[in-house]
């Protein structure tokens, strides 16, 4: 564990000396598909690519699954989330964005031993619970079944 984290040390010293002063300038998490637009845009840039990874990096989460769960998060409101699918077989192809990209990169700062399946699995999971966000569990638990 010890070692993890000097490796996360050294990673982040080293990323963020090649950054700009600038940092990103969007708020998160993205509301629209207008504002996944415009990130996609500004990430094409490597610099802004490397600031918004290192913006979803420090989310927090102990295993995987967790970190991916906030990363998610932090990155799409509930709305957004429900039009995405990891792989896009019934809604629109998340993995296909680059921001999909950042979000592989972000767990691999924090889980430098995470596989990309493991983590588009993962991906595939908080998108496919995002409606269970913001009270969506608990309303679908208290309405009444049909008989």
């Amino acid at each position: 564990m010890a070692l993890r984290r000097q490796l996360q040390t050294v990673l982040m010293k080293k990323t963020n000396l090649s950054r700009s002063s600038q940092p990103l300038d969007f708020k998160l998490p993205l509301t629209t598909p207008q504002q996944l637009l415009e990130l996609e845009n500004k990430i094409e840039n490597a610099t802004d690519l490397e600031d918004l990874v290192n913006i979803l990096s420090h989310v927090g989460g102990d295993t995987v699954k967790k970190n991916v769960h906030f990363i998610m998060k932090k990155l799409m409101n509930k709305e957004l989330s429900l039009q995405y699918s990891a792989k896009g077989k019934k809604k629109k192809d998340f993995s296909k964005l680059s921001v999909y990209k950042a979000v592989l990169e972000a767990v691999k700062v924090n889980f430098f031993d995470a596989t990309d399946l493991e983590i588009t699995r993962c991906i595939g999971v908080s998108l496919a619970t995002a409606g269970d966000r913001d009270g969506g569990r608990q309303l679908r638990a208290e309405k009444p079944k049909p008989r």
